[in-house]
């Protein structure tokens, strides 16, 4: 139902809650988000307001009249006629849940996914110190716990926590140990640049093919791509062919 709840009135001109909301709609999410709230509410309300004095003191001054701002207007009309033109070219073309399976099944390459460890650690100085750790450890005490209270690394805020990484994202002495290491399994102290680290495995992924779910929206939006691009390019052409362009 249309909301025709006034707003404001600006001499007589109502602005609607229709209009507050369709103006909402145009923004940009994260603008969106904020005319969410009462004070962008009354924030935007009143550059509406703003924008209709200036339009009511420009028609009075007959603006809309001057050979500049006719210019403008009719170039403004011309690419938005251009725009509207693209929009009705693409605007009924959709890619099914089938198309995106087919095109999924014939390009499975396209979706292998490396080896990936999902791992923890804690770093320190040095290797009597990860040792003492790795000690209240076995008698004990959680490894995240172990990590906020002794880490050096920022990851120590959440617990350690380095998130899924596949190989080539870590220095070589950690990659190696990491990717060998059991899954729950903390590690013995291991060198690098950085110091000493205890690491713990908290899952594996083995090397495969994605599920299409996984992939769905991304190959969907990818052929829409694909195919808004091959309609605009083909129309292109047959206007071309039936218009005369001469480059100079």
């Amino acid at each position: 139902m249309v909301n025709k709840k006034i707003l404001a009135k600006v001499d007589g001109n109502e602005i609607t809650q229709e209009m507050f909301d369709s103006i909402v709609r145009n923004l940009p999410e994260e603008h969106a988000a904020h005319a969410a709230t009462e004070e962008g509410q009354k924030r935007l309300l009143d550059e509406i307001i703003s924008g209709e004095l200036l339009y009511i003191d420009a028609m009075a001054k007959k603006m809309d009249e001057e050979e500049s701002f006719k210019s403008i207007l009719e170039e403004a009309k011309k690419n938005m006629l251009q725009r509207y033109a693209i929009e009705g070219l693409i605007m009924d073309v959709d890619i099914s849940d089938d198309d995106a399976l087919a095109y999924f099944n014939a390009n499975t390459s396209q979706y292998a996914k490396n080896e990936e460890v999902t791992a923890s650690h804690i770093l320190v100085t040095t290797k009597e110190e990860s040792e003492r750790i790795a000690e209240e450890i076995n008698e004990g005490l959680e490894f995240a716990e172990a990590a906020k209270k002794y880490s050096s690394c920022p990851s120590k805020e959440v617990g350690g926590n380095l998130g899924t990484f596949e190989k080539g994202r870590m220095v070589p002495e950690f990659e190696k140990a990491v990717f060998s290491l059991p899954v729950g399994v903390v590690s013995e102290p291991v060198e690098t640049q950085f110091g000493f680290h205890l690491i713990k495995v908290e899952g594996k992924n083995k090397p495969g093919v994605a599920e299409f779910g996984e992939v769905k929206d991304s190959i969907k939006a990818q052929m829409l791509n694909q195919m808004h691009f091959d309609l605009y390019t083909n129309k292109i052409n047959d206007l071309k062919n039936q218009h005369t362009v001469e480059l100079f």
